[in-house]
């Protein structure tokens, strides 16, 4: 390619670029905002002294229920969130 040839991104395709980014940061901040709710409700169970759920019990179970929710195909429309 030369110097004097410019390569021109078509609007449309911009425009999909641009909406998948905005997806993408969408899901990405769903995703922190649950983990959140997850850790703090962890850690609300972990700090009552009347729980008798021991504290390394759950956490086996609860990763791979982490894991298996993350790996979901956010993409899918017919998921309800």
């Amino acid at each position: 390619m030369t110097q004097d040839q410019k390569f021109e991104i078509p609007q449309e395709l911009r425009q999909l670029a641009e909406e998948n980014v905005e997806r993408a940061r969408q899901l990405y901040l769903q995703f922190m905002d649950v983990v959140g709710q997850a850790v703090g409700a962890r850690k609300a169970v972990d700090d009552d002294p009347r729980s008798n759920i021991p504290a390394s019990g759950t956490t086996p179970r609860c990763r791979r229920r982490v894991t298996r929710n993350s790996q979901l195909n956010p993409y899918d429309e017919g998921r309800e969130s």
